[in-house]
């Protein structure tokens, strides 16, 4: 099973309100936010990727951006705005334990070096 830790993951800084269909507040509270960041994503979708909008859940198109774990983004974000949290778990969010999130890469910078996807299970192939 996959044993990835918190602490060896990289970190990303939002510097600008995600791209989404959530309220443009509940978006601009990202701004300023850590968190913990799985992997860059090329865009570039693999066989079982689907990417749906969070509030609708419609298929979108998969693009370019940072994977987070929804569990690890929600408990950064709450350390700045515990409102924009209460909206996302009214909305049912996280959605399970492993469920994720897609930033643009637009919406934020790296704090601590985050690997590409290959890397992520290149590293993690064997645990």
């Amino acid at each position: 099973m996959l044993q990835v830790q918190i602490e060896d993951l990289g970190v990303i800084r939002f510097i600008a309100p995600p791209s989404g269909s959530a309220p443009l507040a509940i978006r601009e509270a990202w701004i300023g936010v850590e968190a913990p960041c799985l992997f860059s994503h090329d865009g570039k979708p693999q066989q079982g990727d689907t990417m749906h909008d969070v509030m609708h859940g419609f298929d979108v198109p998969d693009y370019p951006g940072y994977i987070l774990l929804q569990v690890h983004a929600l408990e950064a974000l709450a350390e700045k705005s515990p409102a924009a949290v209460r909206f996302w778990k009214e909305h049912g969010f996280p959605n399970h334990q492993f469920a994720l999130f897609l930033f643009s890469h637009e919406s934020a910078e790296i704090v601590k070096p985050v690997p590409t996807r290959e890397e992520f299970f290149r590293r993690y192939a064997d645990a």
